[in-house]
């Protein structure tokens, strides 16, 4: 149901992004979320649990950026070859590392890494993080899941993006 709960939000974001008449960036990611929510939480669950999803959204308006995301899925902001700053991660593992109970080399393999408090479906009506900065030239951003920032670090990230001449050879 993982699967079918992410093309839920792919879509809905395909949609609003593209019919959107709403220049609030907030309320437009805002509602991009809550619609996915709502889209998974009627997704049919069968026996198991019910279908969840992680949500990252990006929106760039003339010489600002804004995102929204709910669970482990991660905006990375570099500028001049270097990780200025990442979001904070809806998860036991964040929790730990921001009451320093861990460092963040512990927190790479840590086994509690995929526990999060927050995702999109299910019965708790998520509290998506919002944040926004005025883009500079330099600035470049990188949206993904664990399932990339689990196994590429951000210095190998922005390494390769600086190596190479173009965003799909990186």
């Amino acid at each position: 149901s993982g699967a079918a709960a992410a093309q839920a939000v792919i879509d809905i974001a395909r949609e609003r992004f593209a019919g959107s008449t709403d220049h609030e960036p907030r309320a437009l990611l805002e509602a991009i979320c809550l619609a996915a929510h709502d889209a998974i939480s009627s997704l049919p669950n069968g026996e198991g649990p019910s279908a969840g999803s992680t949500c990252i959204l990006f929106y760039a308006n003339g010489p600002e950026a804004y995102w929204m995301h709910v669970g482990d899925a991660r905006l990375y902001h570099f500028g001049d070859d270097q990780l200025l700053h990442r979001t904070r991660d809806h998860s036991l593992v964040q929790v730990m590392l921001d009451q320093k109970k861990i460092g963040e080399a512990e927190a790479l393999g840590h086994p509690m890494q995929n526990q999060i408090y927050m995702r999109l479906g299910g019965e708790n009506r998520p509290e998506p993080a919002f944040d926004c900065m005025a883009l500079e030239d330099s600035a470049v951003f990188m949206l993904c899941t664990d399932g990339f920032w689990g196994v590429v670090e951000p210095g190998e990230a922005i390494q390769t993006l600086k190596d190479t001449s173009s965003l799909d050879d990186a």
